[in-house]
């Protein structure tokens, strides 16, 4: 399975975001608070699914407001 690109519509700092993803790897990298763990649980919370409401899990919503999730485009 490979990731091709993520489109962020709302998660966390992040909103209304495309980011391409090619190559055998991709990294990455910026400092404290940039939003790396966010795009990190956007896929792990895409593929696995969001946590409910009722459950004492971060759930990321949008900090703006707006639409909340987003896709992954996989190929396998």
């Amino acid at each position: 399975m490979k990731i091709e690109k993520a489109i962020i519509y709302g998660f966390g700092k992040h909103q209304d975001v495309s980011i391409e993803l090619n190559g055998r790897m991709n990294l990455f990298y910026g400092a404290n608070e940039a939003g790396k763990t966010t795009i990190q649980q956007f896929i792990v919370q895409t593929l696995f699914g969001y946590p409910l409401r009722t459950q004492n899990l971060q759930r990321y919503e949008p900090k703006a407001g707006g639409k909340y999730g987003g896709q992954l485009h996989i190929t396998d």
